[in-house]
């Protein structure tokens, strides 16, 4: 009576790996949103010496 399907050693592998996986895309994502801000800086900088004459290496 009880149908209910055992877990074999790959489900219970994968359920592991869930968690991390999505942890893992959260930290990336957040990575990205604090790396967005210093990327247009950067190219305000790279706009300025450009408007002055410089070259960047």
């Amino acid at each position: 009576m009880g149908s209910e399907p055992d877990e074999t050693g790959d489900e219970k592998l994968y359920a592991a790996e869930r968690p991390q996986a999505f942890f893992d895309a959260v930290v990336a994502i957040a990575m990205t949103l604090l790396i967005l801000p210093l990327m247009e800086s950067v190219g305000d900088v790279g706009g300025c010496l450009r408007r002055r004459g410089r070259r960047i290496r």
